[in-house]
């Protein structure tokens, strides 16, 4: 059965920005960007091709997008390839927006890479123990709400703030949490650029994809648990569902490369 229209203001205007994507522009820019990642690695310059690996793997997500707003799965991979892109930028300390961490972690939580959810979580933990979301010059400011619902995901031991804190009080009430879901999505939406005039956006780079609800119904499926049904614009489009990923880190040579030159190893879940 074909999805609703989105009928959300924020939805609409992010899913026009994928659909009306001029795809050909996007490739080239990506082939020129991922030559320049090729000089970087030759020269063996670790930061420049982190940098330059982020660069072209950003505008791979976004063709990604468009092909899963049209209907292909094959953009998924490109999405999960993001995530990578992350981890590997916060490895080396990129300067990043949003609040990357918290995302990863709840992307990671999603598909399954339970050893990138621990990572996560200890940053995550670290910076709010050492008042990093309290601070008002940094660039995150009081960002402090979706790192303390991601927490609460990975570890359950940091109560989350509203209005994530009524997902976890009716964790065990399926009439409850889709009501509580349906509030997530609704903050979801506040806190993308389309919407967000704050610095550090919490969704930069997940607008119109509900990691935290994937996140939510990832972890109920560990604990046995089915997820109700969110009647929310957010979760009436191509994004709403997504399918198990099939990105293969150890199968992209790219990403290979990078991780050789700066001498890191992808964990395992058994490490």
């Amino acid at each position: 059965m074909a999805r609703a229209p989105a009928k959300h203001k924020t939805v609409e205007k992010d899913l026009r920005q994928y659909l009306d994507l001029d795809v050909d522009q996007r490739r080239s820019d990506i082939v020129q960007r991922r030559t320049n990642f090729t000089a970087e690695i030759r020269k063996k310059d670790p930061t420049r091709a982190a940098i330059t690996f982020k660069s072209f793997i950003v505008q791979e997500r976004i063709v990604g997008l468009h092909l899963v707003a049209r209907g292909d799965a094959q953009g998924w991979i490109s999405f999960d390839r993001f995530l990578f892109a992350n981890w590997v930028a916060a490895r080396v300390d990129l300067p990043e927006s949003g609040y990357p961490a918290a995302t990863n972690l709840l992307h990671a939580r999603s598909i399954g890479l339970e050893w990138m959810v621990r990572e996560s979580a200890k940053k995550v933990a670290s910076d709010l123990q050492t008042g990093f979301f309290a601070n008002p010059t940094a660039p995150h400011r009081q960002r402090w709400r979706l790192p303390r619902f991601a927490l609460w995901i990975a570890e359950r031991n940091v109560p989350p703030d509203a209005p994530y804190d009524l997902v976890t009080h009716a964790w065990r009430d399926p009439i409850a949490l889709a009501t509580a879901l349906t509030g997530v999505c609704e903050h979801h939406l506040s806190e993308t650029p389309w919407a967000s005039k704050l610095v550090g956006a919490e969704f930069a780079n997940y607008s119109t994809q509900p990691i935290e609800v994937w996140a939510v119904e990832k972890t109920r499926l560990l604990e046995g648990l089915s997820t109700p049904t969110v009647d929310h614009p957010l979760m009436r489009t191509a994004f709403a569902t997504r399918p198990p990923s099939r990105y293969d880190p150890s199968a992209d040579d790219d990403l290979q490369s990078l991780l050789h030159l700066l001498g890191i190893d992808i964990p395992t879940d058994s490490s």
